[in-house]
C-alpha cells in the first residue's frame, strides 16, 4: 500500500501498446466528448475520448492493473501543461459532472481527468503488475 500524500502524484494504468517514455496521448485528440461522458464510458474502446484518467489512489490503480496485468505510472501534474479536471471531490463532481452514476464511478475511482497529454517529463515511475 502506497500512501500518497503529495496532491501532485497521480496514477494511471497504461495499455500496452503505451510508452511512457514518449508521454501519454488521448486516443482520439479532436474529441469533444464531455467530462461526464468520459467518466461513464472512457474504458470502452468504442467511445471517442480526448480525456485521460488517472486516479489519486494508488490503491485504485493497483486494483484495475491486478485484473488487466497492464503497468501503472505515477504522473507529476505539475508537470502537465494540459488542463486537469478534480472530479476526486464533491466540490470537483459538483462543478464538472452531471448525473448520480458518473458521480458515484468518478468517488469511487478517486479520479483526475487530464485533457489529451501527459508528457513523458511529468511520468515519474512504472511498475509493472503480474495477473
Amino acid at each position: 500500500m502506497i500512501n500518497n500524500n503529495s496532491q501532485n502524484i497521480v496514477y494511471r494504468v497504461i495499455k500496452p501498446e503505451e510508452n511512457p517514455a514518449k508521454g501519454l496521448f488521448a486516443p482520439f485528440q479532436d474529441s469533444a466528448r464531455n467530462r461526464t461522458g468520459h467518466v461513464l464510458d472512457g474504458s470502452r474502446e468504442e467511445y471517442l475520448q480526448s480525456w485521460i484518467s488517472a486516479t489519486r489512489d494508488y490503491n485504485v490503480a493497483l486494483q484495475w492493473a491486478e485484473k488487466s496485468g497492464n503497468r501503472i505510472v505515477a504522473i507529476d501534474l505539475s508537470k502537465v501543461t494540459a488542463t486537469v479536471v478534480d472530479v476526486s471531490t464533491p466540490e470537483g463532481r459538483a462543478k464538472y459532472l452531471r448525473g448520480v452514476t458518473a458521480n458515484n464511478r468518478a468517488s469511487a475511482s478517486v479520479e483526475i481527468l487530464i485533457d489529451r497529454t501527459v508528457p513523458a517529463n511529468a511520468i515519474m515511475f512504472m511498475t509493472e503488475v503480474c495477473k
